[in-house]
């Protein structure tokens, strides 16, 4: 029923709709990734849309007159001619007269929601193939509308991970018909009185067509989460991704607070999920965290997964979205010995460990300067001001900024924009006054053994063909 390989989510548009879309043709579940992706939308169209895909989305969006206002607003024929992008509305809630309970700006909402229409359109575009979104819980404001824009277009799959998205199912739901949904969001220093809330009504779309609601698969690291999310309440969970601490990106926290001598999180049994548990659930669930490769995926299934999600070697394929220099740089460094992929545990904003790539040029080099800014914002952190009123901030903004918000500067030791350095890797990094263009962050698994049965210049078919090699069973 449900395909045995699921392509990971990965980046900020490193699983563009190109790469799902392949990956879809060939049988598998092609994925397209939701983070940022209203913003991905507007700088490729600002670049002069190549190939007039997002044009061509656009075009059968519902409702045109939406669709033209943003083409009319970021749409440049002859793109940018080296200048600065322009500014998409930061993520805010409109909270009237007190109110803890309020939309997003008008505009971002409609980015949104033909946002998620466009990419997965375009992944689902003349063929019948299965495609999923995936979605951070992390980035809380802006699931509603993304999944939205994503369900008008028969997303087939939704994955969710970096939180615990218990409230997914019944938006889910409630999307499907068209109804008004809420979406209870973490609040530094809440108090037990405090239901701070985005909310997203479709009716202002007027689209009539019954939507089909896409299976559930949320991402999890630990068997008490699943039964955390088997418990609660409304709408359906569908199956589960298991993702180990060797997958790229974000990781879940370890149990452990320790460090071990190489500065990086220390992960140990008890962060490993009991699958016996798990599949006392009776649901189907997929392995992830290096199962690149088909004696890895001939192990899942043996361990009752019906397959794997698998993310670094989409990820380095050509068909992904990193720009080709940044891939060739990875490439060459693995084939002289030299590539590192450490889990940093400070440097994302979201408080989860991160996978980086060291890599010369990047913001991991410690050559690298760049201004302190945050325009993205993507990973801010809402928090109660003293006046029971919504504030962001964000330990990699400017520090008295952050300071002046009530942020502990203990948070700040370390911390990197991720936001502005995962568009910088896919091409769409952000322009400075001087000149300067963001710094790339690369993000990977650990495992990258594949690359050793791979031709340098492979794209997803290859990858693919190579995890459904077949693996003799020893006599």
């Amino acid at each position: 029923m449900h395909p045995r390989i699921v392509q990971g989510g990965m980046g900020i548009g490193v699983s563009g709709w190109h790469l799902a879309r392949k990956v879809s043709l060939a049988g598998e579940l092609g994925t397209v990734s939701g983070a940022g992706i209203w913003l991905v939308m507007a700088r490729r169209l600002q670049d002069g849309d190549q190939g007039g895909h997002y044009r061509r989305a656009l075009a059968e969006f519902p409702d045109q007159a939406m669709a033209q206002s943003i083409l009319k607003r970021y749409f440049l024929p002859d793109g940018r001619q080296g200048k600065k992008y322009r500014e998409v509305p930061i993520m805010r809630l409109r909270l009237k007269n007190g109110s803890q309970q309020g939309p997003l700006s008008e505009h971002l909402e409609n980015l949104m929601v033909t946002a998620g229409f466009a990419e997965v359109w375009l992944a689902k575009e003349g063929h019948p193939g299965v495609v999923a979104i995936n979605l951070l819980e992390k980035i809380q404001l802006s699931l509603l509308p993304i999944l939205y824009g994503a369900m008008i277009a028969s997303v087939d799959y939704v994955l969710i991970g970096a939180g615990l998205p218990a409230q997914i199912p019944e938006a889910l739901d409630l999307l499907a018909q068209h109804r008004p949904a809420r979406y209870l969001i973490t609040v530094e220093g809440s108090q037990s009185h405090d239901q701070f809330a985005a909310t997203f009504d479709p009716k202002r779309f007027s689209i009539a067509a019954p939507l089909h609601r896409p299976f559930f698969f949320p991402i999890i690291s630990i068997s008490l989460v699943a039964t955390i999310l088997d418990r609660r309440k409304g709408g359906r969970i569908d199956g589960w991704i298991i993702e180990g601490p060797t997958a790229g990106g974000h990781n879940a926290p370890p149990r452990s607070k320790k460090l071990g001598p190489d500065g990086e999180p220390e992960y140990g049994p008890k962060d490993e999920a009991d699958l016996a548990q798990i599949s006392a659930l009776g649901l189907p669930f997929y392995l992830a965290g290096s199962y690149g490769g088909p004696e890895q995926l001939a192990k899942a299934l043996e361990l009752g997964a019906v397959g794997i999600q698998v993310g670094s070697i989409f990820a380095l394929s050509r068909d992904a979205g990193i720009l080709p220099e940044i891939r060739n740089a990875v490439l060459d460094q693995w084939r002289g010995g030299g590539l590192t992929v450490r889990t940093n545990p400070r440097s994302s904003p979201s408080g989860y460990p991160f996978k980086e790539v060291d890599l010369a040029g990047t913001v991991t080099d410690d050559n690298v300067v760049r201004q302190l800014i945050c325009d993205i914002g993507a990973l801010r952190t809402p928090y109660r001001q003293d006046n029971g009123l919504l504030g962001y901030r964000c330990p990699a903004e400017p520090l008295d900024d952050f300071l002046t918000k009530g942020g502990k500067i203990e948070k700040t030791g370390g911390a990197r924009c991720v936001c502005n350095g995962l568009f910088a890797t896919t091409g769409c990094g952000q322009v400075r006054p001087d000149g300067s263009c963001e710094p790339a962050l690369v993000t990977l698994g650990t495992d990258v053994r594949f690359l050793h049965d791979l031709d340098r210049d492979y794209g997803a078919e290859d990858a693919l063909d190579y995890l459904r090699t077949p693996v003799s069973k020893p006599s």
